[in-house]
């Protein structure tokens, strides 16, 4: 993936979206920042493979020893 390809919210996140089949499904990850920013993660919860998922609604958790 290149950055550009990518779509950031304001909160750190991205997303890569490409079409598969007729279907949009996306890659998702954090920006270097918020990785700096929250040190060692200690659980994730994402949303199972194929599950769909709606533009600017939470679908998942992030948690380090800083912050969830």
């Amino acid at each position: 993936m290149k950055p550009e390809e990518l779509r950031y919210a304001e909160t750190h996140e991205w997303v890569a979206v490409r079409d598969e089949g007729g279907r949009k499904v996306g890659t998702v990850g954090i920006t270097a920042f918020a990785i700096e920013q929250l040190t060692d993660l200690v659980h994730m919860v994402l949303p199972k493979i194929g599950k769909a998922v709606e533009q600017g609604k939470e679908f998942g958790e992030v948690e380090s020893v800083k912050a969830v």
